[in-house]
């Protein structure tokens, strides 16, 4: 269990070569999706509504709180855009 617990400390606290840590570094989103700041319409929509660019803005925010900080930034229930079930 010790070596367990000490593997998964590992990945909050080792810091990289370009500073942050192992977990932080697989955490940055690619471009293109909502949680890199893309604003993209729901499904059958022209355009963004400003509700949906409002959580699209929350969501990058967060991403970006995690990235330079995993072991503060994360709430103990993570934002997602569920609101069509599709998942984050």
């Amino acid at each position: 269990m010790g070596r367990l617990r000490a593997g998964l400390d590992g990945l909050f606290s080792a810091e990289r070569p370009g500073g942050g840590t192992a977990l932080a570094e697989g955490m940055v989103p690619p471009a293109g999706v909502r949680r890199a700041g893309a604003r993209l319409p729901a499904l059958g929509r022209g355009q963004v509504a400003s509700a949906a660019a409002e959580r699209t803005r929350d969501l990058e925010r967060q991403t970006a709180a995690f990235v330079r900080d995993p072991r503060g930034a994360l709430p103990h229930y993570p934002r997602w855009d569920g609101n069509r079930g599709f998942g984050p």
